[in-house]
């Protein structure tokens, strides 16, 4: 019933700027809704929560890290033709972006005093990256009136392409928990190392997808969803790592 009335109501506005503006902002909401479903979900996994306005800074962060991936990407798509290559290139991109957000809001912080907290203030960039960028995606069919497709998309990105941001942010997270208490030196090639992974991990979940292994989309939904239940093992592993 809710998707008939929204249509109804967005078409007495087709003609005029009032339907763009609701579109994108119906976008926002339909990308921004989820994402903070799974922000709430890992917030829940700290058991001393970080100041709200380094969570929000961070969001915010990675959130406009979108508007720097896009024309890197566009530019890189003109440079690299190979697609594998091409996911690998954009997913480095993406990578990089969601860890310089993370630090320049929250990482280099006194309040980032616990081992556990990077994992958060990098699953929080990611969350913030992919809320605009489901926005993005959702846009197009919300403006073309076809709001099954919005949700279908929704849904989708939900269960997919969020959960990618999510796995491949909290590898770098992992890392930079692991070298929470080490020297400079040995921090630098954790987070490097994380970087790395982080990649990889990325462009192997996205290239699964996108060339649909197994002959199923549910086989790569079970690649992520067993990444899912690794992450909340290393969040157990992160918890008991001492603070000092």
């Amino acid at each position: 019933m809710a998707i008939p009335l929204v249509t109804q109501f967005l078409s007495s506005a087709h003609s005029s700027s009032l339907y763009l503006m609701l579109s994108a902002l119906l976008a926002v909401a339909a990308g921004l809704g989820p994402v903070l479903i799974w922000l709430w979900v890992w917030e829940h996994e700290d058991k001393h929560p970080e100041p709200a306005k380094l969570v929000i800074y961070a969001f915010i962060g990675g959130a406009l890290g979108v508007f720097l991936a896009l024309p890197l990407e566009s530019l890189s798509s003109h440079i690299v033709t190979a697609i594998p290559l091409m996911i690998l290139v954009w997913a480095a991109i993406e990578e990089a972006i969601k860890y310089s957000a993370a630090y320049i809001t929250a990482l280099w912080r006194a309040e980032n005093d616990e081992p556990i907290d990077s994992m958060m203030y990098m699953i929080t960039a990611a969350l913030g990256f992919s809320a605009v960028e489901n926005a993005f995606f959702i846009i197009t069919p919300i403006i073309h009136d076809n709001f099954h497709l919005a949700v279908a998309l929704g849904v989708n990105r939900f269960f997919g392409a969020t959960v990618i941001h999510i796995l491949a942010s909290a590898a770098v997270g992992y890392a930079l928990a692991l070298g929470f208490h080490k020297a400079p030196a040995r921090r630098t090639f954790y987070t490097a190392l994380g970087l790395c992974t982080a990649i990889v991990l990325h462009a192997a979940l996205d290239l699964s997808i996108l060339y649909d292994v197994g002959g199923s989309e549910i086989t790569s939904l079970y690649f992520i969803w067993i990444g899912v239940i690794a992450l909340v093992l290393l969040f157990e592993r992160v918890k008991r790592l001492r603070t000092t």
